[in-house]
């Protein structure tokens, strides 16, 4: 574990919980509307860290065992479907009956496919909003991951065996890198939304940045470059900072990936081989658990926000912005919490030693 990325995932998690507080007026405060109009509904990009972090991580722990021994494959996917598949599950169940005013006579078949592509992850794959964001909406990136997990094996090989050359590996990830601004160009009609932010064949450029970050990472991380060094660690956060603040120079179809591409990776690597005093804050115990916590906290936060919804129009009736906010922060952080102790560690563990123990008695 690298701590200081566990530790920022936290940070983009809330960027993302921020995006979607949807319900401020301009009528409730104008700075709190003007935070969300310059700032807070731009925490999207959230999803592209995560997209990215997810290739450097699994390189970081998958590549080599993956590269020099085929038959750890199964243990890999079995590791990758604990760590999410039973989060996802438990979400989809509770965002059920948020879904039942759906089911009349006319729509039980299209509430059975929808629901049928998010028990599979392959939600993401339907060019359509009522797929996409049906159940919990927040699962198509789970669906996404399921993608990249499944494919990140084929990629090693391919950037390892059958791409021998580091010369070569360089000019075809710049080939990658440079085809989507090229395409968001080109392709004027389309609903640029769901084709580069959301389908998972183009986001794969995304996870295949992760991928080479790690390569870089290998490249520099006995280097002197790689020190305990502040400096470096705040120029990565001011460079994020300026492309974040010239953001409204730049089409949202360009920041929906590839305009935060550069600042993300050099936040990613800068906080993997760098140990200054930044790091050193995202090191301490209680960060690296908000960071763990970090999963739940996404799969969740729109769920809480349906749920408190529903309770409040019935029961509570709170109109304040900043009230509704800190109840839904702190009761996501609460369940979040709850849920990584008392179910996602515990299931992890007990879905990874049980099949392990049916492949060993495949093998006696």
């Amino acid at each position: 574990m690298i701590k200081p990325l566990t530790s920022l995932r936290f940070f983009f998690a809330l960027m993302v919980f921020s995006c979607h507080l949807h319900f401020i007026k301009p009528s409730d405060s104008k700075i709190l509307w003007w935070l969300w109009e310059n700032i807070l509904k731009e925490g999207y990009i959230g999803v592209s860290f995560f997209f990215i972090l997810s290739g450097f991580i699994i390189s970081y722990n998958y590549s080599n065992i993956l590269l020099w021994n085929k038959h750890n494959f199964r243990n890999y996917i079995i590791a990758r479907f604990a760590r999410i598949y039973p989060l996802h599950l438990l979400t989809l169940t509770l965002s059920i009956p948020l879904t039942i005013k759906y089911l009349n006579r006319e729509e039980h078949i299209n509430w059975f496919l929808k629901f049928l592509s998010n028990l599979t992850l392959t939600q993401s794959y339907f060019n359509k909003n009522e797929y996409y964001f049906s159940f919990n909406s927040l699962s198509w990136s789970v669906s996404v991951e399921m993608f990249f997990y499944l494919v990140f094996p084929l990629l090693i090989v391919f950037f390892f065996r059958f791409i021998k050359s580091n010369l070569t590996r360089v000019l075809f990830f710049i080939f990658l890198v440079l085809a989507i601004p090229f395409l968001i160009y080109n392709l004027k009609n389309i609903d640029h939304h769901q084709l580069f932010f959301m389908f998972p064949f183009v986001r794969l450029i995304d996870f295949i940045i992760g991928i080479f970050l790690f390569f870089a990472y290998k490249i520099i991380k006995d280097k002197s470059i790689c020190r305990k060094n502040t400096i470096i660690e705040v120029f990565s956060i001011v460079i994020f900072m300026v492309f974040f603040l010239l953001k409204d120079n730049i089409s949202i179809n360009y920041r929906f990936s590839v305009y935060y591409w550069i600042p993300i990776s050099l936040i990613i690597l800068t906080f993997a081989t760098q140990d200054g005093l930044i790091s050193k804050f995202l090191n301490s115990e209680k960060m690296v658990v908000l960071g763990e916590l970090s999963f739940a906290f996404y799969l969740f936060h729109l769920l809480v926000y349906e749920y408190f919804c529903a309770l409040n129009i019935r029961i509570f009736h709170f109109s304040n912005p900043l009230t509704i906010i800190f109840i839904n922060l702190s009761a996501t952080l609460t369940i979040s919490y709850l849920s990584f102790k008392y179910y996602e560690k515990p299931l992890n563990k007990y879905i990874k030693d049980k099949l392990n123990v049916f492949s060993k008695l495949k093998q006696n």
